[in-house]
């Protein structure tokens, strides 16, 4: 997106510090899966049931990495994006604070974010829409799914069902 003479300017911080972050890693359901369904469409239909994360360990992650065709660009993504916790049994003690999840889908280090918050009162679920249709171009078509939350203490469920469009050069 060229932003040249709309009155926009963007400041990005040198030196920051960014410190590293210590995660635990969990893993994706054995039926998520991202799959073609035609020449220029992906379903992407992940879900993630995340237990608490390690001692000392800011979140909990999991990814799944596919693979699209070389140069081409995304020119539109929509779906839902889901989070709840505590998950399963809603007797949770632990789970009082205000929680939330992260999930990115990302191509060459290229990325598309979106969050959910929920907030610390009883049992807590929260499924948004997202749609993108800011062109995205990329060239070797390395991609990923990622997911994170911060169930602190107890169990988490995060689910992304999504099409994406993606067109050829």
């Amino acid at each position: 997106m060229d932003l040249r003479g709309c009155g926009i300017q963007l400041i990005v911080p040198m030196g920051v510090n960014a410190q590293t972050r210590t995660v635990s890693h969990g893993n994706f359901t054995p039926s998520s899966a991202v799959k073609r369904l035609d020449k220029n469409t992906w379903l992407i239909a992940v879900e993630a049931l995340l237990p608490p994360p390690d001692p000392g360990s800011a979140v909990i992650v999991a990814n799944r990495d596919f693979k699209l065709p070389p140069n081409g660009t995304i020119t539109k993504l929509q779906g839902t994006f889901g989070f709840v916790a505590p998950f399963g049994n809603t007797g949770y003690t632990s789970c009082t604070m205000p929680n939330a999840a992260l999930g990115i889908i990302s191509v060459d280090g290229k990325s598309i974010p979106f969050a959910v918050h929920v907030d610390s009162g009883g049992h807590r679920d929260r499924d948004m829409f997202f749609t993108y249709d800011v062109p995205i171009k990329y060239s070797e078509g390395n991609a990923r799914v990622h997911v994170e939350a911060n169930p602190l203490g107890c169990w988490s469920d995060v689910e992304i069902q999504a099409l994406m469009r993606v067109e050829f050069h």
